[in-house]
């Protein structure tokens, strides 16, 4: 397992290379676990996380070479975020609000860099068309205020290569569903996020 420190704005994320044998053969792919940070108060920070996502999943990426692979974990942005974009579409266009336009710095000194990135696809979007309603449910009490509020969002993501098939997703509940569950964890959740998970076979 290799780790890699990927700065004040992102938390340590790691990636695994697993194997398993295959008819009779030894074949390899990429798993890489990710727990994005977020900072609700930074109005950038969805150029922040483009950039970093953008820059890690090309770092594992190369690692993977051609093994089939996985990106998966908690990576607070919604589906509708331009970071989510960026990893299903693979570009992030200057005319975005959130193009990333502070440089890259390499070995101290600051360089070009093009948020560009091999696409993924979502596991839950390729086997039942679309993304849970919802991963995260969790309530905030404001230190100033002391007021309580609920966040309800999709934030938790299974991308994968083109060498795979998804299907037989663990289904997740509905937002109606949540009419009489303050928050989570609770009784029948052990997590503010819910799990998800799919099947997955490999194309070849």
């Amino acid at each position: 397992m290799t780790t890699t420190n990927a700065g004040p704005s992102m938390r340590v994320i790691s990636y695994n290379v697993l194997s398993e044998r295959l008819c009779r053969r030894e074949e390899y792919f990429c798993c890489e676990q990710k727990h994005l940070a977020t900072h609700h108060r930074h109005a950038t920070i969805e150029a922040i996380l483009a950039r970093e996502v953008a820059e890690l999943t090309v770092i594992c990426l190369q690692e993977a070479g051609d093994a089939p692979y996985v990106l998966a974990g908690d990576f607070n942005f919604d589906p509708s975020s331009s970071t989510y974009s960026l990893l299903t579409t693979g570009n992030l266009p200057p005319s975005s609000e959130d193009y990333p336009h502070a440089p890259k710095v390499a070995h101290g000194r600051p360089s070009k860099w093009t948020p560009a990135v091999a696409p993924l696809r979502s596991a839950y979007v390729e086997a039942t068309g679309s993304e849970p309603e919802f991963t995260n449910h969790a309530t905030t009490r404001l230190a100033r205020t002391a007021e309580v509020k609920t966040f309800t969002a999709t934030l938790d993501y299974i991308f994968i290569s083109p060498h795979w098939e998804a299907s037989r997703c663990l289904p997740t509940l509905s937002r109606k569903a949540l009419a009489a569950v303050k928050s989570f964890p609770s009784a029948t959740e052990p997590s503010d996020h819910v799990a998800i998970g799919c099947s997955l076979s490999t194309t070849a």
